[in-house]
């Protein structure tokens, strides 16, 4: 799984100068946008092929209007969350009915796209979570996570753990740094777990 890295966001509206006001509040809330599309075709053709993690789409669109592209988004295998971004407050009820995560009216207002971002990131890793459980009832809590991608490191770290061993020393305490959201705290539970101290608390 790929929870620890950013959020995926497509960002679509008609208007060039409402998707550039999205993509910079996207990007202040530290996650990426993957895409820009101008029409509701044009997201769900985005989205078939990068898979966003969110969309955050107007209503009002030519050539494919928002609430027919939720519904089309909805019928993936593992659809991202719908944000409406308009003008009009009559479609609300609309919305939720394809599913919407959450309807915002414009101008959005940049203290609130956090948080409903947020909501949607972590609605998301419940769901992938969820889903990969289903599909593997025994997988351990490490590969549910991680997947493989810490195989290599766990090699690393054995040979690290067997040379302290051998020369009769006690592992330093590890500083893990990042951003927030990218998994810190997980990694740093996956080292305690695996490593000489696993029996005591983690500090």
């Amino acid at each position: 799984m790929d929870d620890i890295a950013k959020m995926k966001v497509l960002v679509c509206d008609d208007e060039a100068l409402a998707r550039m006001r999205l993509k910079r509040l996207v990007e202040m809330a530290n996650m990426e946008v993957s895409a820009e599309a101008a029409s509701g075709r044009e997201a769900v053709e985005s989205a078939g092929r990068l898979r966003p993690d969110v969309v955050l789409m107007d209503i009002r669109m030519p050539d494919m209007d928002g609430l027919e592209a939720a519904a089309h988004l909805d019928k993936m295998e593992n659809p991202p969350a719908v944000i409406f971004c308009t003008a009009y407050e009559e479609h609300a009820l609309q919305a939720f009915r394809v599913h919407a995560v959450d309807y915002l009216l414009k101008p959005v207002d940049p203290n609130v796209l956090p948080m409903v971002l947020q909501r949607a990131k972590a609605g998301k890793q419940s769901a992938r979570l969820a889903e990969h459980e289903r599909r593997n009832p025994d997988a351990t809590g490490e590969q549910i996570f991680f997947g493989d991608a810490l195989a290599g490191f766990r090699d690393q770290l054995d040979k690290i753990i067997a040379a302290d061993e051998r020369l009769g020393t006690k592992l330093p305490p590890v500083l893990i740094e990042g951003e927030t959201g990218t998994g810190k705290t997980s990694i740093a539970r996956w080292l305690h777990h695996h490593g000489p101290r696993a029996a005591g608390p983690l500090v």
